[in-house]
């Protein structure tokens, strides 16, 4: 969950780099002016990167600027949906890609000194990235939606820009003007996260409330850890996974503590056993709850059968993929 807020929220950040050179004032005054329109609906297309796996992510969204109110809606492709609303220091989430903490239909709060609002903020973020860029170039006329605009590129230091996982120190990142001097456009095409974030209807009737109490329940009481259970979790138990992997050659273990919705966790040995590989394994109460359950990482292969999901390195994957086999046929004989 926690890389998929960021994956929005990065696109966000940058957003108002739009007016990051000092070279060009006129990027700078299209930050602000953007912001002083005082709403804007907004469309963010872009991937996201997890091990081997990269998954496109489609948001739309409105936001009031003055109130630091937000709004959006996220596809996720096979990875399911998630609408978040952040109102000041309050953020609130809620779809089916947070099944791993036990929760789908409920709005899930975080509470924090960053406002969700700010970050779609192009004033606010427009500070970052000013001091970030090292260059700007321009490059020519394009219509966006209907719309002529004029394009600049700057290069940015991706540390201190907040871009994610950047391949290199630096990253290109693209904006685009209006001839009123709003923010129309940007895109960030290189790294591990590109994505192209519009800006239109400026000055629209923006109307953003926190949902109903009663639908609302407090992050913090869904992380607390709590005793794993080795013998549930359904179609497959912490123990069905744990008999297969070990048939298979894989050496596992349980862990004392599970998190959300996850019931078991099965991970290899420590590094000073005999294990050759690195495995995470998370067993779900239900199935579809562990697609989303925020481990892997680059290097990592990923994959999952029923309520089971797993991420492991490359030197287990032969034989993963027949102990995932023998988990389906438990599931369906």
């Amino acid at each position: 969950m926690t890389r998929l807020l960021l994956a929005v929220a990065a696109l966000a950040l940058v957003a108002s780099g739009c007016g990051a050179a000092d070279d060009d004032p006129n990027l700078a005054a299209a930050a602000a002016k953007t912001e002083a329109a005082g709403s804007s609906r907004f469309e963010v297309t872009g991937e996201e990167a997890s091990g081997q796996e990269r998954t496109k992510i489609g948001c739309t969204g409105e936001a009031d600027y003055a109130a630091r109110r937000v709004r959006l809606s996220c596809d996720y492709g096979s990875q399911g949906r998630m609408e978040v609303v952040g109102l000041g220091a309050d953020t609130y989430m809620r779809g089916n890609v947070l099944g791993f903490l036990g929760v789908s239909d409920k709005w899930v709060r975080t509470t924090g000194d960053d406002s969700l609002g700010d970050e779609f903020s192009p004033q606010t973020l427009l500070a970052m990235l000013r001091d970030a860029s090292q260059s700007t170039e321009r490059l020519g006329a394009e219509a966006i939606r209907g719309v002529d605009t004029v394009g600049y590129r700057l290069v940015v230091e991706c540390e201190q820009a907040e871009l994610l996982e950047c391949d290199a120190q630096t990253s290109p990142v693209d904006v685009w003007i209006d001839g009123d001097g709003l923010v129309r456009r940007i895109s960030v095409s290189e790294g591990s996260t590109p994505f192209t974030f519009d800006f239109y209807d400026f000055g629209a009737d923006v109307s953003i409330a926190a949902p109903p109490a009663a639908d609302v329940v407090d992050m913090e009481k869904l992380v607390q850890p709590k005793p794993c259970s080795m013998n549930a979790g359904s179609p497959l138990t912490g123990e069905d996974v744990s008999t297969a992997l070990r048939g298979h050659g894989i050496a596992v273990a349980g862990v004392d503590q599970c998190i959300g919705a996850a019931v078991a966790v099965l991970v290899t040995p420590t590094p000073s056993s005999d294990s050759d590989g690195f495995l995470h394994c998370t067993v779900s109460r239900n199935p579809g709850a562990s697609s989303l359950s925020g481990i892997g990482g680059t290097g990592l292969k990923s994959g999952g059968v029923g309520n089971v999901y797993c991420a492991y390195s490359d030197d287990l994957a032969k034989r993963m993929e027949p102990a995932f086999v023998e988990l389906q046929r438990q599931i369906h004989p």
